[in-house]
């Protein structure tokens, strides 16, 4: 199975791009899907990154304001470096998760659609090619 990276920036039409390639038969796998995924309550990210922040980041139903902790990793460089330690081997085993998943379902092509592929690096080992996807 080929296994090819989709990365840009926000807005950029990264999403769209991979909605063709899942017409065209990929299997497609959205790292963002995958990152609100492991924060969910009850999951071990979820109690991981509340125990580290504390409850002021959650909303009054209980789950994480991704607002609130947004603020808080943006301004704080040592936070956000907290936040990914906790976030993306979780993520990254979320793909891997998701990849077998292609694999067993017969995929030909996997892409792996993620913002932070070639800044984040986990992600771009994984892939043999990155589709860099770019709007002015």
């Amino acid at each position: 199975m080929r296994i090819i990276g989709i990365t840009g920036g926000i807005a950029c039409g990264k999403s769209t791009v991979a909605d063709i390639f899942r017409r065209l038969g990929a299997f497609v796998i959205d790292a963002d899907e995958i990152a609100r995924e492991v924060v969910r309550p009850g999951t071990p990210g979820f109690e991981q990154v509340v125990a580290h922040f504390g409850p002021g980041i959650l909303t009054p139903s209980g789950a994480i304001d991704r607002k609130a902790l947004g603020e808080i990793v943006f301004r704080d460089p040592a936070a956000r470096k907290v936040l990914e330690g906790i976030t993306h081997p979780l993520i990254v085993a979320g793909i891997a998760a998701r990849l077998q998943e292609a694999l067993t379902a017969g995929a030909e092509i996997a892409m792996i659609e993620a913002a932070l592929m070639i800044e984040g690096g986990r992600s771009r080992d994984l892939v043999e090619k990155i589709i860099v996807v770019s709007a002015p």
